[in-house]
């Protein structure tokens, strides 16, 4: 058992662990003071904490250490994952005594302070330093690493985005192969579903997919081909639906999509002034229904894109059954740059009550 002594100005806490991947000569006279995260490598919540814990230790105000009681060669496999900037001990059994409730938990060791006190997640986010970079700045970035540093860290979501569109321009063509590993390791991990997006979507060009995310739908088609001839009697159920959607009932509008299940124009263009009717349906049970009933049969990706988000405003926070559906349908999606997307946003904003307004 490795002894790593965190050396505080007053009182001396001891942190122990069998092997320690990371760590490097320490100061023997470092007072600054020290964040002790206890993780479990096969925990997401472990991961997205590391996330946070970088951009700290990066800034050099703290000391970050992290304990976990997984073996070695799990614990190496975690470090290379997260980008882990700080030591972190494995097979530790410091680990159950500072995990306290559970993990990931964060303690913070200050002056005399051997216990340490439990750092709760808002104050750890107050923890985090200024940042430092401009999204212009990153976009001007050419190493690797840097760029990782900032993608696979608790940097803004404009930093964060700008610097795997970055990473992509350096590697996409020079080393493709190695930005399909890096997207492999990293994606799940990324919480913002639009980063998720735009990476899995710049994954599949590197290796050679072709992607057809940003071709025009079948949707836009019947729509310029609406705009060409507006007054052609072919358009008039969609006219009608149009102007008198507000007026009908839920099985009227249920009837109404049975009849244009087609992909004609005509069919697509009433479908989606469908969703648009149901989407003013808030808290309207039919309505969640038949949104859920359209979403696992819909074959334009458009509309596709439309039911989650009228999913989204029709569902109450919390509403687990339309989530998962979501989450099972976006793993389905063939469409990851804007319909994937739309699904894992409506997804995680049903379920916490984010960018909702009630």
């Amino acid at each position: 058992m490795h002894f790593l002594t965190i050396l505080v100005a007053v009182g001396v806490a001891e942190v122990r662990a069998e092997q320690w991947v990371g760590l490097k000569a320490l100061p023997l006279h470092d007072q600054r003071p020290v964040l002790l995260a206890c993780l479990d490598t096969d925990q997401p919540e472990s991961r997205g904490i590391v996330r946070r814990l970088n951009r700290i230790a990066r800034s050099r105000t703290f000391r970050v250490l992290a304990v976990t009681d997984d073996d070695i060669e799990r614990t190496r496999a975690f470090v290379s994952r997260t980008r882990a900037a700080f030591p972190v001990g494995a097979s530790s059994d410091s680990f159950a005594e500072h995990a306290g409730g559970g993990t990931p938990s964060v303690r913070r060791f200050d002056t005399g302070a051997v216990a340490g006190t439990i750092v709760e997640a808002a104050t750890l986010a107050e923890l985090l330093p200024p940042v430092s970079i401009t999204v212009e700045e990153v976009g001007q970035l050419a190493d690797r690493g840097a760029l990782l540093d900032i993608a696979m860290a608790d940097y803004p979501k404009e930093q964060r985005m700008k610097a795997w569109r970055q990473l992509h321009a350096v590697l996409g063509e020079s080393d493709p192969a190695e930005f399909v590993r890096i997207v492999d390791l990293a994606v799940d991990d990324e919480p913002n579903a639009w980063i998720r997006g735009r990476m899995r979507f710049d994954r599949a060009r590197a290796a050679g997919e072709n992607p057809q995310d940003n071709e025009p739908t079948e949707l836009s088609k019947a729509r310029a081909a609406y705009y060409a001839q507006p007054e052609a009697p072919k358009w008039v159920v969609h006219d009608v639906l149009f102007r008198w959607y507000d007026a009908m009932g839920i099985e009227d509008l249920r009837r109404l999509n049975e009849r244009h299940l087609g992909s004609g124009h005509v069919d697509l263009l009433v479908r989606n002034v469908i969703i648009s009717a149901l989407m003013d349906r808030e808290g309207c049970p039919g309505a969640r229904a038949l949104l859920m009933e359209r979403l696992s049969h819909e074959q334009e990706r458009e509309i596709r894109m439309g039911i989650a988000v009228a999913l989204k405003q029709v569902c109450t926070v919390g509403d687990e059954e339309v989530a998962a559906l979501l989450d099972r349908m976006a793993l389905k999606e063939p469409f990851v740059l804007w319909t994937r997307t739309r699904m894992e946003d409506a997804a995680h904003k049903i379920r916490t009550g984010e960018g909702k307004s009630r």
